[in-house]
């Protein structure tokens, strides 16, 4: 009744342990039929950040990666090749893959393209515009987010960790935070960019704004773009 589409799904996964990749390719393999029945066409992975401890999140050495690189290797092959779906890998803070150097090591390293969100890239101080424009033929999926500046300050200066992080108010409604997600859709737009883009809102331990209003507050933001 109310138009909407399912796009796809995201699946967490242990990607430090490449012990755990025949468990990957059997999820992988239950969720994509009831993906494609039911009209979807991505399935993002993304690596697991509470896999790690806690200050050494996301930290693989040389054998970790080949193992990452390995089992990506094999999941987009089940994804694509089996299942005929659109694969594509989140960088997500906290996790293995979070900073341009270790998404360009993935994307040199396998063939899968990304979703990329702006709110994981800029939390260190990265510019999530930038990096688009340098990776814009291997995007799949977007999602959009913004970052407060504060508190980003924080977590780059090791005052918080990535966990709690989320409860400070890291993650901020579009037009308040410090990411140009005006520049960043005007960009995707006269690229011609036609996959998803999805908003998402994480909440922090401030109840202020509910769901329901945060999400009316980004969709009319958004609509005052176009």
């Amino acid at each position: 009744r109310r138009g909407l589409a399912l796009v796809g799904a995201t699946h967490v996964h242990t990607f430090g342990d490449p012990r755990t990749a025949p468990e990957l390719m059997a999820s992988l393999r239950a969720l994509g039929p009831l993906l494609s029945a039911l009209g979807a066409g991505h399935l993002v992975i993304m690596d697991e950040s509470g896999w790690y401890p806690e200050g050494r999140e996301g930290v693989l050495d040389a054998e970790g990666w080949r193992g990452l690189l390995r089992t990506v290797r094999e999941a987009q092959a089940v994804i694509e090749g089996e299942l005929g779906l659109r694969a594509s890998f989140h960088p997500h803070i906290g996790t293995a893959v979070e900073r341009e150097a270790q998404i360009d090591r993935l994307l040199d390293g396998t063939a899968i393209d990304l979703c990329l969100d702006t709110g994981h890239h800029a939390a260190w101080g990265q510019d999530p515009l930038a990096y688009l424009r340098r990776v814009r033929d291997r995007l799949a999926y977007v999602h959009l987010k913004n970052v407060d500046d504060a508190v980003r300050r924080r977590l780059i200066a090791g005052e918080i960790t990535v966990a709690r992080s989320y409860g400070a108010g890291l993650m901020v409604p579009l037009p308040d935070g410090a990411v140009d997600i005006a520049g960043v859709v005007r960009f995707l737009r006269e690229t011609g960019f036609d996959g998803p883009v999805v908003v998402e809102q994480d909440p922090s331990d401030d109840p202020g704004e509910g769901p329901a209003a945060l999400a009316a507050r980004n969709r009319a933001w958004l609509e005052g773009l176009a």
